[in-house]
């Protein structure tokens, strides 16, 4: 309904351009309201996710709606949305993060039963590179001289020239400053 007006529409209008418009969820969405429409019943808690564009992230609702069994407005219909896109925002997180907490538990039982350097590398790389969402994740070794970082395992590199990334480790250098450095380094 983007850009459409719905002022003066009624209900079933807008609901049957939202079910035409939207996808799966929309659809279900739009069929469980008209069915309490017609049945006359409650409709509660129906989580609606709404999908964002760019730059506007998606947002939830939660949407519940009863009919009005007496009174003036006896067969109308009391609905009600509340905005939960931070709620869900935050579940999200609390997964994600739990994902993160179990896949580096799991790489240090791993490592404590005696999973192989090699294997234990190239593991968490990949684990990394998966519950952090990045296009490149590595397990870089130091020169003799200390003045390169040689790739032992990565994920984004290409298959092919693994070994023979090498990366200077000089303190202007993110590689560098992040050996160097005595605290973690974010690198954007």
């Amino acid at each position: 309904l983007e850009g459409q007006p719905v002022k003066g529409r009624s209900a079933r209008e807008v609901l049957n351009r939202v079910r035409a418009d939207g996808d799966e969820g929309a659809a279900a969405f739009v069929e469980a309201v008209l069915a309490s429409y017609d049945d006359l019943t409650h409709l509660k808690a129906y989580e609606v996710r709404l999908h964002g564009s760019d730059p506007q992230p998606e947002e939830w609702l939660e949407y519940w709606s009863q009919p009005i069994s007496e009174g003036y407005y006896k067969g109308g219909r009391i609905e009600y949305c509340l905005d939960i896109t931070r709620r869900k925002r935050i579940q999200f997180e609390a997964r994600r993060r739990a994902q993160q907490q179990a896949s580096v538990a799991d790489l240090g039982m791993r490592a404590l039963a005696g999973l192989d350097l090699d294997s234990l590398m190239a593991e968490s790389v990949q684990v990394l590179a998966r519950d952090l969402e990045v296009e490149f994740s590595g397990w870089f070794e130091v020169s003799a001289d200390g003045t390169l970082l040689q790739l032992k395992a990565g994920v984004g590199w290409g298959k092919d020239d693994q070994l023979q990334v090498g990366l200077t480790a000089e303190i202007d250098t993110h590689p560098g400053y992040t050996l160097y450095s005595a605290a973690p380094v974010i690198v954007e």
